[in-house]
């Protein structure tokens, strides 16, 4: 994690901001951890009885590939 806030700081591109850009990326890493709990009772219940974890899983690997494919248009930095 140290490592990551380092490489966050140091690509910033308005050091002015760097309290709402390091806010963005706090959001962005914790954002996840509370809505998993609101959505996978959702996807449990889709299979219903004993069947109910591939449907929380195959929903898992979905938002897996949908996240992995955002950073696709992401350009290069610097």
């Amino acid at each position: 994690m140290a490592v990551d806030i380092a490489l966050v700081v140091r690509v910033m591109p308005h050091p002015d901001n760097a309290a709402k850009d390091l806010a963005v990326f706090q959001i962005a890493n914790s954002l996840h951890q509370s809505l998993v709990p609101l959505i996978a009772p959702l996807f449990l219940t889709i299979g219903g009885g004993d069947d109910s974890y591939p449907a929380a899983f195959t929903a898992a690997l979905v938002f897996a590939v949908l996240g992995a494919l955002t950073v696709i248009p992401i350009r290069k930095v610097r």
